[in-house]
Order: C-alpha cells, then structure tokens, then sequence
C-alpha cells in the first residue's frame, strides 16, 4: 500500500486515463490518421506512466527535508 502510495497512483491513473480519450474520445471520433500503431500508441501509454512513476519517486527522495520541516 506504501509503494502506491509512493507512486502517486491515483495521478497516474488519471495519467493513463486522459490518454486513453484522447485516442478514443477525440482522435477516433475524428477520424484523424496516427502516425503510430495501436500497440505503439499503448507503449506510448506505458512508457509515460513509468516515467511519470520514475518521476514521483525521485521527487519523494529529493523532498523527504522539507516534508520533515512541514
């Protein structure tokens, strides 16, 4: 529970989430052309949830003295 805590994983959902409609709610809806394939659109996902996770995670080290002084 810390670990997602540690990961933010309610941002990340949202993340993930905002992508995904993008790819349906707008992109298909217009029939707009991808430069990428489905299952590279989903790495694309993936990758930038890692990241973002990656991020959080560096975040929670470098700020562990101000979160002490608060």
């Amino acid at each position: 529970m810390k670990y997602l805590k540690l990961i933010r994983f309610q941002n990340l959902a949202m993340l993930a989430l905002m992508q995904l409609v993008v790819l349906y709610g707008f992109l298909k809806l217009q029939n707009i052309p991808l430069a990428l394939a489905i299952w590279q659109y989903y790495l694309l996902l993936i990758s930038t949830v890692c990241i973002a996770a990656g991020g959080y995670i560096i975040n929670n080290i470098m700020d562990q003295d101000a979160d002490l002084e608060n």
